[in-house]
This record gives structure tokens, C-alpha cells and sequence, in this order.
């Protein structure tokens, strides 16, 4: 838990000092594409445009990770056994 807060801030900053962050190319798509038609624009779904398969990549290995470590748990525990 300690270490969410400096990695938040730090996000913070980046985003803050890169003007082509890919938030904000995906916030201003999501802006304009709902201003057109008369809807409020979703957080959510700008970052999912900005971030949606680093995200899935990035679940993809945990899920991986994982498996490994339950299997690996089971693995020994039957040599013990």
C-alpha cells in the first residue's frame, strides 16, 4: 500500500509533462466524439482507448504467473507428501 501514493504521483507528473500523453490524445477523442453528439464523455472508455492492451498484455502474464505459482505450490507439496 505504501507504494501506490509515490506511484500515483509520479504517473501524475508524467502525464502532466507529456502534452501527446496517450490519455490525452484518447481523452480529446472521447471529448469530441461525444460533445458531437450530445453525451457526457467516459473516463473509462478513454482509457481504455489510451491503455487497453498494455492492460490486457499485462493480464495475460499475471494470469500466467499465476498458474505457475498454484502449480508450482501443488508440485511441492506432493513431493512432500
Amino acid at each position: 500500500m505504501a507504494f501506490i501514493a509515490p506511484a500515483c504521483l509520479i504517473l501524475c507528473v508524467w502525464l502532466a509533462t507529456h502534452p501527446h500523453a496517450p490519455t490525452q490524445n484518447a481523452w480529446h477523442r472521447e471529448r469530441c466524439l461525444k460533445e458531437a453528439v450530445g453525451k457526457r464523455p467516459s473516463l473509462l472508455k478513454a482509457l481504455w482507448r489510451a491503455f487497453g492492451l498494455e492492460v490486457m498484455v499485462g493480464g495475460f502474464w499475471k494470469l500466467c504467473w499465476s498458474v505457475f505459482v498454484i502449480v508450482g505450490e501443488w508440485a511441492a507439496t506432493r513431493e512432500l507428501c
